[in-house]
């Protein structure tokens, strides 16, 4: 059994046995991220194997000072984006120029991760993309706008619509 340096070390030799090892190492991790930004399994996996593919051909550009799990979650994030912009055209939004935020606060939610992940994966994928990057990822605004190609006033109003989804299915759920 390899650390990941030394994995990654042999996989930038071309040994498919440290891929696989890598591979298999990072699957559950990489489910994990890709799920957060679809709504079924079938289009996580698309995303992770994506991502795994370009790990292995874009292994050459990670930096080893830095940690391998922020790089791999990055590419993850950003071939969902890329996903996102693809499928963009079929996905209503809603620009909403004046509205105020309800204060994030203290949701009070004390259910498990995965029914928590289960109400994420409703939301639109407007919606959830834009959750995912704003609450999970801390990505600002006008970040999110760059990224997914639309305004920031569009950017804050799927936030505050998916937060209040969020809360009424959350409501639905617990009762």
């Amino acid at each position: 059994m390899h650390n990941t340096d030394q994995l990654i070390q042999l996989c930038l030799g071309g040994d498919a046995p440290s891929q696989k090892q890598l591979y298999k190492q990072y699957f559950s991790f990489a489910m994990t991220v890709s799920m957060q930004y679809c709504s079924n399994k079938e289009e996580a996996e698309e995303i992770m194997n994506d991502s795994f593919y370009q790990v292995f051909t874009k292994l050459d550009h990670y930096d080893p000072l830095k940690s391998f799990d922020a790089w791999f979650r990055r590419i993850i994030i950003n071939k969902a984006i890329d996903r996102y912009r693809k499928n963009k055209k079929l996905q209503p939004t809603i620009e909403i120029e004046d509205y105020q935020i309800e204060s994030a606060g203290s949701s009070g939610y004390d259910g498990s991760e995965n029914d928590l992940l289960a109400l994420i994966q409703k939301l639109s994928p407007a919606y959830r993309t834009v959750f995912n990057l704003y609450v999970v990822e801390g990505f600002k605004h006008e970040e999110i706008a760059n990224k997914l190609g639309i305004s920031i006033s569009t950017s804050k109003s799927n936030l505050h619509r998916a937060r209040n989804i969020l809360k009424e299915n959350y409501k639905a759920f617990s009762q």
